[in-house]
């Protein structure tokens, strides 16, 4: 299993900059682009989002990796297409999960006390990250 963190950066300077209606249709892309690419890799799954946000788990590592540099490509050609400049923060998991079950119709809690490993050109998180 490999959990996958995914952001859109300086989200929240852009929504200053430009407003909450234009900066919300950016975002609203950035979902589409994010829920498309899980969609093309094999074994993904959304378990959370919050804003611009994702929380994904993958089957194997190999997709995970897949979906981060197909993920890079596609923000890269929606910043093309929108005339602004566009990246997306993408950290890896690596290491030991613990999934803490909730009664039915409620998702699961995930810790990790591990590594996390920042795609390329991407920001670290922090050592120990709990969802």
């Amino acid at each position: 299993m490999a959990i996958v963190f995914t952001d859109l950066v300086a989200s929240t300077a852009m929504k200053q900059q430009w407003g909450d209606v234009a900066s919300a249709s950016v975002i609203q892309k950035y979902r589409q682009l994010v829920r498309q690419t899980l969609k093309d890799t094999k074994g993904g799954e959304e378990i959370e989002t919050a804003g611009d946000s994702f929380l994904l788990i993958f089957t194997k590592p190999s997709e995970a990796v897949r979906f981060a540099l197909l993920s890079g490509v596609r923000i890269r050609e929606l910043s093309q297409q929108l005339d602004v400049e566009l990246a997306d923060r993408i950290a890896i998991h690596m290491g030991e999960v613990v999934v803490e079950q909730h009664a039915e119709g409620k998702r699961p809690r995930i810790y990790t006390a591990s590594r996390w490993t920042p795609a390329p050109g991407c920001c670290p998180l922090p050592p120990a990250v709990r969802f």
